[in-house]
């Protein structure tokens, strides 16, 4: 291919990825909250947790919050937890991880899903479980841990394939893209620029990788674009958002029919700068709206790379919140309303078809 027609490819495709276009589906919701089966502290809510959809029942576990009288205080310590929860009607208890664990990564496999790193109250883990539901108990088992501690990454998987990209490791945004295969992990590429909270998803042609905190930039951003990396030329492509203002660091994200990558939540991105970049003594203490959570549920179609609008309500506004997928039915749980504040909702969500 000629750097004219590279060239031209290449900005065509950054056309149609920030033109908005019709939505492939109509999002209807329905909120509920956490069960008295989640204990005393549910009425704090989770951040940081997992969840998945089995058998369409829905399996919360892990995360953390900030229980107390005064979250906001100083001294509030945060709580890490290690409870499972699966809802059958109600909520109940279906198991425990083997540690308290925060802020780790899944990925859809054969017979339910891999729980990938995360933190414990001690620090970054490196640890994989294999997690499934067996007759309403949790099931887990270990996989071959990452090569090193991470926490906040993004995980996918693809015909036999798990890629880990990006997250938090012991020197601060990492730029790497690992690879489970054949019960082994390899290094598989390395993105652009470190990437914190991103959101990924994988098709058969390409990996996709989004949003995400890049703490290593000067000054220090969450980010206004994507990346693809392309399996056949190994070569990575920026996509822009719909606005230089949108970032989906702190989203949760869930791939639908194999195309359309769904987003719920997110910071904003220029009150989320301003705050890692200045010193703000006050940034706690702010109102919720103040904060102005992505309260938009976008779609991006991974074949036509366009964006498009599935809702927009102020219940999607959330950073740190779980989001899970069975077919055409979502649920998004937790997640913060504004920092160290989160909240016990459930939101179900059915996508239908226009």
């Amino acid at each position: 291919m000629s750097w004219m027609r590279k060239y031209l490819t290449l900005l065509l495709m950054a056309l149609v990825s920030c033109t908005p276009g019709r939505a492939p589906f109509r999002a209807e919701a329905l909120v509920g909250a956490f069960g008295p089966a989640f204990g005393p502290n549910a009425e704090y809510g989770l951040s940081g947790h997992f969840s998945f959809i089995a058998d369409g029942l829905a399996v919360v576990g892990g995360g953390c919050n900030f229980p107390g009288d005064d979250p906001l205080a100083a001294g509030a310590r945060k709580t890490f937890y290690s409870e499972v929860y699966l809802r059958d009607g109600q909520w109940k208890k279906a198991g425990e991880l083997p540690q308290a664990l925060a802020y780790a990564c899944t990925a859809p496999v054969e017979d339910g899903v891999l729980l990938i790193g995360g933190s414990t109250p001690e620090g970054l883990s490196s640890g994989v479980l294999h997690l499934c539901i067996r007759d309403g108990e949790l099931v887990l088992s270990d996989v071959a841990p990452l090569p090193c501690g991470l926490d906040q990454a993004a995980a996918c998987a693809l015909g036999g394939r798990v890629f880990v990209a990006g997250g938090n490791d012991a020197q601060g945004a990492s730029r790497r893209v690992l690879c489970l295969e054949d019960g082994r992990w390899k290094g598989f590429a390395e993105l652009p620029e470190g990437l914190v909270q991103p959101v990924a998803c994988v098709t058969e042609d390409a990996l996709f990788v989004f949003g995400g905190f890049n703490s290593s930039a000067s000054p220090k951003d969450a980010v206004s674009h994507g990346w693809r990396l392309a399996f056949a030329s190994g070569e990575w492509t920026r996509m822009e958002y719909p606005s230089d203002s949108l970032t989906f660091t702190g989203s949760a994200g869930a791939l639908v029919d194999g195309r359309y990558l769904i987003f719920a939540g997110g910071v904003n991105r220029t009150v989320f700068n301003r705050a890692v970049n200045t010193t703000e003594p006050d940034y706690l203490f702010r109102p919720v709206g103040a904060y102005r959570f992505n309260p938009v549920l976008y779609c991006f179609d991974t074949r036509t790379m366009g964006w498009s609008t599935l809702a927009t309500d102020g219940i999607y506004a959330l950073a740190g919140a779980a989001l899970a997928s069975d077919g055409h039915h979502l649920v998004v749980t937790g997640g913060e309303l504004k920092p160290r504040i989160r909240t016990p909702q459930v939101i179900d969500i059915q996508l239908k078809d226009l």
